[in-house]
């Protein structure tokens, strides 16, 4: 991910096998989120919940993505905000392994 980047492109589509199967897995996702990045999402019914988190949009032709990029823009605060927020709370695995290395006693 680029240090210069403001929104990260995850377009995926439902109809391609092979990125229906594989989309939700792409090491993208994580590397947007942890940059803090919101997300103009394919139309894969498993990033529905990206727009239900509110940290990006999801399109269903490529024809959208300048409306996308232009709203995204145009709230970037929120939707940025909305991004850490998804990403402390549920990609954030640091914190989790403190609970396992006091079980080890390390």
């Amino acid at each position: 991910v680029s240090s210069g980047a403001h929104i990260g492109l995850m377009l995926y589509d439902e109809c391609i096998a092979e990125e229906k199967r594989n989309g939700n897995t792409a090491g993208k996702l994580g590397l947007y989120l942890a940059a803090g990045i919101p997300i103009i999402a394919g139309n894969l019914e498993s990033f529905k919940w990206i727009e239900e988190e509110n940290i990006g949009i999801s399109i269903h032709s490529l024809d959208q993505i300048t409306e996308a990029t232009d709203r995204i823009i145009g709230n970037y605060s929120f939707y940025k905000n909305n991004v850490e927020r998804i990403f402390n709370s549920k990609f954030e695995y640091s914190k989790k392994f403190d609970p396992f290395k006091k079980w080890l006693r390390i």
